[in-house]
């Protein structure tokens, strides 16, 4: 390693203070431009010194030599100058993470090593320069790079990097009183009482997270109602405003990050209109509605079709950073009974090749399902915990060939596309989206009547001609009904054949439908016969 140190003879140097290889004295270094800079002296043994990033031999016979070593504990102290820390994990794993001007970001450490070599090395223009007892020491570009290159991965790992320090600082989150959005200009503050604006330089011992951001400049524009988005809405809510109301604080609901365990609720998407049974229809603008979600909070969209109880890794794309899981397209025999501890305890997220963590129910992501069926699951505690939102066929009853676009046609262009909407546009939807999470604020989700869900189940668990049958007889509760009257009806109304289609079958179907109802069957036996007389559900 000797030859990588040359003394040049030619160059004059000023020396401003005598050489001590002591902790605390300094080293005059020259940069680039010839200007003198200092760096800290220090003595390792009686042989060794760093100067920078280097580690020094001062030999008695051979004068000093570069060892051809990294010092350690500078490469840390200059990820700490260029922001890093490390942050822990509620069950006490570290992450790293990266602060600039209030914002940060998880990194890996390979992301520091680039920067590391970026900002320190890659672009160095001139060898390291410095004087000892007025003798001038060079040491070349290539002798710094090869070392570091050689010696990166001892530094740049999880292990090592645990020695930086822990990130304290705290950071501004939702909370039950607050919904804060952090637009690129301002951050926007939301609460029972009012809406507010702060400006990034007010932030008091307090940052945010970078994957929090929102790619836009905001302005607030109350005049909102006609811009596309909310007429959106009140398209597919009907304009009823029962259903608008939920509508509207559902959207708040999942804007506000603050998740309260015992009432927490996952919010379905459904379609008013039933589908045929194997022929789901969809288009009627479930996708576009979690769309503006992920406009202003962090989404995760999963495909429902690719997610099962068994599978361990299924939640390995949630982050602590993780604000809404999406679960796209979900199936009729969807497992929802798998969310209940994610809804009221929080996520186990276990991540191929990493170690398993937990985020507590309170800093949990929001949950939203769409699907084109209605799930079979029932059961008050599964009711307990959905809201349910239902969208009218105002757009998908505009589908006829398969090639229409109707929310494109009907709103000039693309939701949420830079091209498609101005800057006057995008204020106005992020407008309506924080006067919902106000509504949210003052009153809550607000439940409505359901359409067509308790029909559409109904069907899928039975079939359209007995959903045709019983609209048409009109059953009603306390009233008293001979069961085989009834299926004797049924196959009469729809020509079916009793020898393939039992009354067992039938039987079973009567009794799902007063399930959807909210009614119990109260079965006795007489003279051989036997009655149901349909009654409330205690």
């Amino acid at each position: 390693m000797e030859t990588n140190l040359k003394i040049n003879p030619d160059i004059q140097y000023d020396v401003l203070d005598e050489f001590n290889p002591v902790n605390g004295s300094c080293l005059e270094v020259v940069d680039e431009n010839c200007d003198l800079q200092e760096y800290p002296v220090i003595e390792l043994d009686e042989k060794h010194f760093a100067v920078k990033f280097y580690i020094f031999e001062n030999c008695d016979q051979k004068g000093i030599t570069f060892t051809g070593k990294l010092y350690f504990p500078a490469i840390l102290d200059a990820l700490r100058e260029l922001g890093y820390y490390k942050k822990q994990r509620e069950k006490g794993e570290f992450f790293f993470v990266r602060e600039r001007d209030n914002i940060i970001k998880e990194v890996e450490p390979s992301f520091t090593k680039d920067e590391f070599y970026t900002a320190h090395l890659k672009n160095l223009e001139q060898p390291l320069f410095f004087v000892v007892d007025d003798l001038p020491i060079t040491l070349s570009i290539e002798a710094q790079q090869q070392a570091y290159l050689k010696q990166a991965n001892q530094v740049f790992n999880k292990k090592f990097l645990e020695h930086l320090d822990t990130h304290e600082k705290p950071i501004l989150e939702d909370d039950q009183y607050n919904s804060y959005f952090f637009f690129k200009n301002r951050i926007s503050i939301t609460n029972r009482s009012e809406l507010k604006t702060m400006e990034y330089s007010e932030l008091d011992n307090a940052c945010v997270w970078e994957d929090h951001m929102i790619d836009h400049e905001f302005n607030y524009d109350q005049d909102f109602q006609d811009a596309h988005y909310p007429t959106f809405i009140r398209n597919v809510a009907r304009g009823e405003t029962s259903r608008l109301d939920a509508f509207h604080s559902a959207i708040g609901y999942m804007l506000n990050n603050y998740i309260s365990p015992s009432r927490s609720q996952a919010i379905i998407c459904y379609d008013e209109v039933p589908s045929d049974i194997g022929e789901p229809n969809g288009g009627t603008g479930k996708g576009v509605f979690c769309k503006a979600i992920n406009q202003l909070r962090n989404t995760y969209k999963l495909d429902g079709k690719n997610i099962r109880s068994d599978d361990k890794f299924k939640f390995q794309g949630i982050t602590e950073r993780t604000q809404v899981f999406w679960i796209d397209d979900i199936a009729e025999n969807f497992p929802f009974e798998m969310l209940h501890s994610a809804i009221t305890d929080g996520f186990t997220v276990e991540k191929k090749y990493h170690h398993q963590f937990c985020i507590p129910a309170e800093k949990s992501p929001k949950i939203i399902l769409c699907s084109n069926t209605i799930l079979s699951e029932g059961g008050k505690t599964n009711i307990r915990r959905q809201f349910i939102l239902e969208f009218s066929d105002y757009y998908s009853k505009k589908i006829i060939t398969g090639a229409e676009e109707p929310i494109m046609e009907e709103h000039g262009g693309l939701f949420f596309d830079k091209e498609s909407w101005d800057g006057a546009e995008w204020s106005k939807f992020f407008s309506f989206m924080i006067w919902c999470a106000w509504f949210y604020m003052q009153e809550g989700l607000k439940p409505y009547t359901q359409v067509g869900m308790e029909r559409s189940r109904l069907i899928q668990m039975t079939s359209p001609e007995f959903n045709e049958w019983v609209a048409q007889r009109e059953l009603k509760i306390n009233e008293e009904y001979e069961n085989n009257a009834l299926f004797n009806e049924y196959c009469e109304f729809t020509e079916t054949d009793k020898e393939f289609f039992k009354q067992r079958t039938f039987t079973a179907w009567v009794r799902i439908f007063a399930e959807t109802q909210g009614w119990e069957v109260k079965v006795r036996a007489s003279n051989g016969k036997r009655y149901s007389r349909f009654t409330e559900k205690q």
